[in-house]
């Protein structure tokens, strides 16, 4: 396994939570297309304002442009999902698409990247703008791209139509 390799399947894991349990706030599931990056920006950006967590609301809508896009150039065949999850002092981002290919972060260094080439650093930008990120693979074949960031702690709250937990949130012991 090379370095680059290695270095994403370290983050093949599920979002790491603490305190109460994740909620959800936002989603939606579209077919790729080149609106869809304006259209993840503009529910997080209303999501994370009506919730009142906007501490990382520029970082988190440069991420989601950055990982949707990601879903539509890598796995342009069917639907990208993209789901917004609160907690008290943090919220997550997740999208999902139909590539069970991991995502591959790309050293800085890479052979074809130049100070003025396009792509090739999304996930360096997760990677410095997030509190942490992974991805994990689903059993129906899909894969998720996950990123956490912290805000100021105030009760999660969601519409009272989608509180559901966050897929792969397990309580832990003294949490």
């Amino acid at each position: 396994m090379d370095r680059v390799s290695s270095e994403a399947a370290r983050h093949e894991t599920a979002a790491p939570t603490t305190g109460s349990p994740p909620v959800a706030a936002a989603s939606f599931r579209r077919a790729p297309d080149d609106r869809l990056p304006a259209r993840a920006r503009h529910l997080v950006a209303t999501s994370l304002r009506a919730l009142d967590r906007t501490d990382a609301l520029d970082d988190a809508l440069l991420v989601a442009s950055e990982l949707v896009t990601n879903a539509i150039r890598h796995a342009p065949r069917g639907p990208v999902s993209l789901e917004l999850f609160v907690q008290e002092a943090s919220f997550a981002l997740e999208v999902t698409d139909h590539s069970p290919e991991p995502p591959v972060l790309r050293p800085t260094s890479a052979p074809g990247i130049t100070a003025i080439t396009e792509g090739g650093r999304g996930l360096r930008l997760v990677a410095a703008l997030a509190q942490n990120w992974g991805y994990r693979r689903n059993t129906d074949g899909t894969k998720t791209v996950w990123c956490r960031f912290a805000c100021t702690a105030r009760p999660p709250v969601a519409p009272p139509d989608s509180p559901r937990p966050m897929p792969g949130h397990h309580e832990e012991a003294g949490s």
